[in-house]
């Protein structure tokens, strides 16, 4: 089951090292993978982080997740949206779409530890699915709104 965590953005790292402390039992510090990706060595506990404007989450699972949080602000959406794949942008019509689209991706990328730069290239979001180098990947991808201004998407 995964747990969700909101918090500050400025006490995520904090939030992060107590929940998982208290769900292994005892104290634990976060490292990072050559790539970024956090983790707690030699446990088979999984977590992500994501933040946005102010806010922060995190998100644990006894299995492999991600998950990333997008507040709607002052982006250059045409530019980015130029990197979307012809299918993808036949399905975004509005700044949600925008932003689920681009959550979904996020969330995947983080939950396997690449990082943004060399996977998103790669990764495409359509008809409610992830393709990575143009394979369907067998993981589930959630949206929820946050308000009228947040989306929040977790992939497992």
């Amino acid at each position: 089951m995964i747990k969700i965590h909101f918090t500050r953005k400025e006490h995520l790292h904090e939030l992060t090292e107590r929940l998982l402390s208290e769900e292994l039992g005892h104290s634990v510090e976060i490292a990072k993978t050559p790539e970024g990706k956090p983790y707690v060595e030699g446990n088979e506990i999984y977590f992500s982080l994501s933040h946005s404007a102010k806010k922060g989450v995190v998100a644990i699972n006894e299995s492999p997740v991600g998950v990333d949080l997008e507040y709607f602000g002052e982006r250059d959406y045409p530019a980015v949206l130029s990197r979307y794949t012809e299918r993808e942008r036949g399905e975004i019509f509005t700044t949600d779409d925008f932003i689920r689209h681009w959550t979904a991706k996020e969330a995947f990328i983080k939950m396997h530890g690449y990082t943004l730069a060399a996977a998103l290239k790669h990764t495409e979001y359509f008809g409610g699915s992830i393709y990575f180098k143009g394979e369907k990947q067998p993981c589930e991808i959630t949206h929820y709104k946050l308000g009228k201004t947040g989306i929040l998407a977790i992939c497992r």
